[in-house]
């Protein structure tokens, strides 16, 4: 194998964390905005100070999924994962059609030799990370392709229904 989990979770736990500085910069902008003296209503039809606290709350929100999804992942760094053992959270799955053909159709595809990789988490499920000319996606187990690998083991076959059309996919690594 040519990819190092332990970058990958570096990258991943950076790209977190740049989020969640965003995220933290403007949840604290919605609420100055909402606490804001000028965010008072002048008349009753005046929302803008309400506008600006839902903003806020939802903002807020967001910081703490990404504060959670921090601390999920950060507890799987140094986890070890055997290739003989069913598919967990931390794995790293490449997976290739019954065609010889890699999963490109399930999005994740390699720049050098259409290989395609999967890191199953809890949380950040669609972020892409490059490593080695390879693209990673970030799977969670409540994605359609996540419930599939759950519990499987090296070399087991998944049916997945992408656009109404069954695809037979094997597990060909884990890492």
């Amino acid at each position: 194998m040519i990819l190092s989990k332990e970058q990958l979770l570096t990258s991943l736990l950076a790209e977190i964390e740049k989020s969640l500085e965003i995220a933290t910069r403007a949840a604290n902008d919605a609420k100055d905005l909402a606490t804001h003296e000028q965010s008072k209503p002048e008349t009753q039809y005046d929302t803008v100070g309400l506008e600006a606290s839902y903003l806020a709350h939802g903002q807020s929100q967001r910081v703490a999924e990404l504060k959670l999804a921090l601390l999920q992942w950060q507890k799987l760094r140094g986890v070890l994962i055997d290739q003989h053992k069913p598919i967990e959270f931390g794995s790293l799955i490449q997976l290739q059609n019954d065609n010889g053909d890699s999963s490109s159709s399930i999005s994740s595809t390699n720049v050098n030799n259409h290989a395609s990789w999967f890191l199953l988490g809890p949380a950040m499920g669609g972020l892409k990370l490059k490593q080695n000319n390879n693209l990673i996606t970030v799977i969670t187990d409540s994605s359609p392709l996540g419930k599939l690998l759950i519990g499987k083991y090296l070399d087991d076959e998944i049916t997945l229904t992408l656009q109404g059309k069954k695809i037979d996919y094997e597990i060909v690594e884990i890492a």
